[in-house]
């Protein structure tokens, strides 16, 4: 078990060491050194990871409001379904919505958690790979996603 300090260190460093290896990976493909995550051009729309406990997660979620839900909702059901899976994984694109008017479609990847080190390696390379799909789907996307934004 790890201190609520020592867990607060570790996260640091997955977070970083991620970040790290991103950019690295990144230049190598000649793309920016950044992701776009909230910077989508798309209101209410981002991207994000997640770690917990033993599920990683890339995602886009859309926070929206009772006006533009339905408008979104429909316009991403339509094109979800042209979300490729990077080769050599096996975790599924899921859809979820919650109480609070956000809705997510989502990689998941059970099993590795960011308190074991040596699950860091698989866990960087489902996060680089995963978010590198959706991040191309937004932007190539975008305008199918919000016709309006811009």
């Amino acid at each position: 078990m790890y201190s609520k300090d020592e867990l607060k260190q570790l996260t640091t460093e997955f977070w970083t060491t991620f970040g790290q290896f991103s950019q690295l990976k990144r230049s190598k493909l000649k793309q920016p050194k950044k992701w776009v995550l909230y910077q989508t051009g798309i209101k209410g729309l981002v991207l994000k990871f997640e770690q917990i406990d033993q599920a990683s997660r890339t995602l886009i979620e859309i926070e929206f409001s009772q006006v533009r839900s339905e408008l979104y909702i429909n316009r991403m059901a339509k094109l979800v379904n042209s979300i490729q899976q990077p080769k050599g994984f096996d975790a599924v694109l899921f859809s979820q919505k919650s109480e609070d008017q956000t809705y997510r479609y989502f990689f998941e990847m059970q099993g590795q958690t960011l308190k074991n080190k040596m699950h860091w390696p698989e866990i960087f390379r489902f996060f680089f790979e995963h978010m590198l799909v959706l991040e191309h789907f937004v932007i190539q996307h975008k305008d199918e996603i919000c016709p309006e934004c811009d």
